[in-house]
């Protein structure tokens, strides 16, 4: 029989003293430490793996979302805005001017120097300048009055409109997406894209937005009416600001400043 120095064994060779070490209860508990650091090894990997495969699939395989029409729910009330009409203004009529009382004047001719010999007009006498009003012409008139100095009329350029900063909320032709509301889906579709967040915590519903599309077809002023979280709020705003120019909403044939609201439905397919 071997003898077991018992300052150095361990629990399980004194316990199994003079027994068959070889298989049954002394070699599972030999083994044990050794199996429990690869179960938990194992599950440790499972668990990884489990939450790796949703986050993997989302960015290669982004999930899609819709657009879809909201119904006007029961109970509803809308604010009805009555434009008035805007009438053009007519412009004043510009009131003939009277012209001035004729003057008699003698023609006052000075002496040119030039290349041809032309007959030049009789130069009046002294005696006949003092007794008239001299003038650029010759004409008949009033001896008494005095002659009046034409002056040039410096014209008037027309007032520059001023620049309209009011925001609508209905005008007589809104706003449009380039294309139509067929394209406005098909750009939405193609730039957005469903956040992580909101996918791995299943994140559903609708984000309505309003936004002002102003006389240049520029988008401004983006807010959020209804949110939804998750980053769903923050990737509609993005999509909306790198929308191109829309076609302005008018007035009367004039481009005005349209708030137009939108809603966007985020769904996990």
């Amino acid at each position: 029989m071997k003898t077991i120095n018992y300052a150095s064994a361990s629990l399980d060779d004194i316990v199994f003293e003079g027994r068959n070490h070889a298989y049954g209860a002394y070699l599972l508990r030999k083994t044990y430490h050794q199996h429990l650091e690869r179960g938990f090894l194992a599950a440790i990997s499972v668990f990884m793996l489990l939450i790796a495969i949703p986050l993997v699939k989302n960015q290669l395989f982004p999930q899609p979302f819709v657009i879809e029409p909201q119904p006007v729910q029961p109970g509803t009330s809308f604010i009805e805005i009555e434009l008035p009409d805007i009438k053009p203004v007519t412009p004043p009529v510009d009131q003939p001017l009277t012209p001035p009382q004729k003057i008699e004047t003698t023609k006052f001719t000075t002496p040119v120097v030039t290349a041809t010999i032309t007959k030049p007009s009789e130069i009046p006498t002294q005696q006949a300048l003092s007794q008239t009003n001299v003038g650029t012409t010759t004409q008949t008139g009033d001896k008494e009055g005095i002659a009046p100095i034409e002056t040039p009329v410096a014209g008037t350029a027309p007032a520059l409109p001023a620049a309209n900063t009011e925001v609508l909320t209905h005008a007589e032709q809104m706003p449009e997406f380039p294309g139509g509301y067929a394209a406005l889906q098909k750009y939405l579709s193609s730039e957005m894209r469903y956040p992580a967040l909101a996918s791995r915590n299943n994140v559903e519903g609708t984000v309505i937005l309003s936004f002002v599309v102003n006389a240049l077809g520029e988008i401004s002023d983006i807010q959020v009416l209804k949110s939804l979280g998750a980053g769903t709020d923050e990737e509609a705003k993005r999509v909306i600001k790198s929308m191109p120019r829309w076609n302005p909403g008018k007035n009367n044939g004039i481009a005005v400043n349209v708030r137009f609201v939108i809603p966007v439905r985020f769904a996990l397919k």
